[in-house]
């Protein structure tokens, strides 16, 4: 995963105050969840902060994830409160 992702998230999280909630979301494929939530919780260490996970989401019902297409499970959300 590219560093932008962490940076941008980094930025927001030294932005939030605590009590803040971010959300945030990847619409690649190639970002597996897992990934997703480790690069999320690096940059909140970075920013000295910690979150408490809110909701996890996934893309609207138009968009259906087809269990024999892993591709068709891009996108991932998250979304976090700051402390």
């Amino acid at each position: 995963m590219g560093i932008g992702y962490k940076e941008i998230n980094l930025r927001a999280f030294k932005l939030l105050r605590p009590g803040g909630v971010l959300v945030t979301f990847t619409c690649s494929y190639y970002v597996e969840r897992p990934r997703f939530e480790s690069m999320l919780q690096e940059a909140a260490s970075d920013a000295s902060r910690q979150l408490i996970v809110r909701q996890r989401l996934s893309q609207a019902l138009h968009h259906p994830e087809v269990m024999a297409i892993p591709e068709t499970a891009y996108v991932k959300v998250l979304a976090v409160e700051i402390w």
